[in-house]
């Protein structure tokens, strides 16, 4: 099974992030989270002549929305990187705030969406004739452009096999979710340490756009 490769879980409230503009770690942590498509507007309050309209509109757009009888999840959260000194209440009523430390990132809390583009299945040749069992497969028809213009951009090939089709006793095509073993992954399945990473389910490898087949060898079980 083959996925152009939205899973979405995690704290997604959107509301504010309240910062410093000139502070590198709120600025960088401020667009972590919007890549983690959290909906945040960045609040400096030194800035508070210059953004607070804009703050308080948003504040009052999201409050606006229907009451959750959990009485929580329709709330506006407001982020930052420490809450010790940050008072809610002059922020705006009833919020929630969230700390942006390295708990955040643990894949619990914050979780990024998967961008998946389409699933095709194909047929792949399967090699035993060599000391590492292999195999190869020609890619699908793929949903996006691909033309030589384009060979400078990079795609996520997610591969998923159905069932293992090696026969050997010592080698696997099933490769267990382990992100910590990606260069390992990289260097014995697909010769290229930097562009394999562990799925759940699969490996995905990440190739150029105008790739036309690829070839994954079998990890050994031991």
């Amino acid at each position: 099974m083959i996925c152009w490769e939205t899973v979405h879980q995690g704290w997604r409230n959107p509301g504010l992030y309240v910062g410093a503009a000139d502070d590198f770690t709120d600025i960088v942590d401020f667009w972590n989270l919007r890549a983690a498509d959290i909906d945040l507007v960045f609040y400096d309050p030194g800035y508070e002549v210059r953004l607070g309209g804009l703050k308080n509109s948003y504040l009052a757009f999201l409050c606006a929305g229907p009451e959750d009888p959990n009485d929580w999840s329709d709330r506006p959260a407001v982020w930052s990187k420490t809450h010790g000194t940050l008072d809610l209440k002059e922020i705006g009523p009833k919020l929630m705030g969230c700390t942006v430390c390295d708990a955040t990132w643990n894949g619990l809390s914050v979780k990024p969406p998967l961008m998946f583009i389409d699933e095709k299945s194909v047929l792949a040749s399967v090699s035993e004739d060599e000391q590492v069992p292999s195999f190869s497969f020609q890619l699908p028809e793929k949903p996006f452009f691909d033309e030589l213009e384009l060979h400078n951009q990079k795609v996520i090939v997610s591969m998923r096999p159905v069932s293992d089709i090696s026969r050997s006793e010592k080698s696997t095509f099933k490769i267990p979710y382990l992100p910590e073993l990606n260069n390992y992954y990289g260097y014995k399945a697909h010769f290229i340490p930097p562009e394999a990473h562990a799925e759940a389910g699969g490996l995905g490898i990440v190739t150029d756009i105008t790739t036309q087949d690829v070839t994954i060898r079998a990890l050994s079980k031991r």
